[in-house]
């Protein structure tokens, strides 16, 4: 079993990077940056590059949120230091780092959305029950996977906003000629071949060090990431005695399913709840 690094280390490698600040290298070539929009909004950033031995920089594409953040060295949790925007991390070996979060959309107008802050290509998978409201300006190419996800590669800096629906929309047909079966129209979307990508996605268990070092420092507390609804949600399933079931929420709260699920889903992901399935509805318990 792996050990969570301890803050000694992680205070020691803050340390050397003050030092040798002049040799910290910009670690960006070659990387591949996934953005995933999972069907309840959640937006996930997963950035892959190669490395050699040494002390490392990079700028997030996607603002974090911070106590979300993951990072690997070929599939082994290793301590990073995050700042201003940025991850130095300090690699004994050759291989593939890969750095894992979830980014900070924010909700306007009805909208989520995000900016991609990097001249660098990207890819964004969609999945069929989102729908975005404004196409990256750089786009490169796009096409459908056998899950009906749309994937657009595209190159920015630019702003991307979506809304979450109930479920997919039908495609449309085109009007079949008499004597014709009916074609389904052409787009540009499905005339690209098909992209491949090489990415490691890795799931890991636990918290970084620099998460412990946070909390031991007095760093500001997760709050700081919630909205309104994210704030109300959690006050009602106090007020019921630290758990609840969503049909209750939904009751209480007013707000359409969908909503009421991204924000659930989002506090689950950031530690606040946990979500246990109970006959046909959910039960969302208080954890923090």
């Amino acid at each position: 079993m792996s050990r969570t690094p301890s803050l000694f280390a992680l205070i020691t490698m803050t340390f050397l990077v003050a030092l040798v600040s002049p040799l910290v290298v910009n670690a960006e070539g070659g990387s591949v940056t996934l953005i995933t929009i999972d069907p309840q909004g959640v937006v996930e950033v997963n950035v892959t590059a190669p490395i050699e031995p040494g002390i490392h920089w990079f700028e997030c594409p996607v603002e974090p949120i911070p106590m979300t953040m993951t990072v690997s060295v070929d599939g082994k949790t290793i301590p990073a230091i995050y700042q201003n925007n940025s991850v130095v991390i300090v690699s004994d070996r050759s291989g593939y780092v890969t750095i894992n979060y979830i980014a900070n959309a924010t909700l306007e107008g009805g909208e989520l959305r995000f900016w991609y802050g990097s001249a660098k290509e990207a890819t964004l998978i969609v999945p069929p029950n989102v729908i975005l409201t404004s196409l990256p300006e750089g786009l490169v190419r796009a096409y459908l996977d056998n899950d009906g996800r749309l994937h657009i590669v595209f190159k920015g800096p630019c702003s991307i906003s979506f809304v979450v629906g109930e479920r997919a929309r039908p495609q449309a047909q085109a009007p079949a000629t008499p004597g014709q079966a009916p074609v389904t129209p052409t787009t540009p979307l499905s005339s690209f071949l098909p992209y491949v990508i090489v990415a490691l996605v890795v799931v890991v268990a636990g918290a970084l060090a620099y998460k412990l070092a946070r909390r031991k420092r007095g760093s500001p507390p997760l709050a700081e990431y919630l909205d309104e609804v994210d704030k109300e949600i959690l006050e009602r399933i106090k007020e019921h005695g630290g758990e609840v079931v969503q049909s209750v929420l939904y009751r209480e709260l007013q707000i359409p399913k969908a909503t009421l699920w991204r924000h659930v889903r989002r506090l689950e992901r950031l530690g606040y709840v946990a979500v246990e399935r109970m006959g046909r509805d959910n039960k969302v318990r208080l954890l923090k």
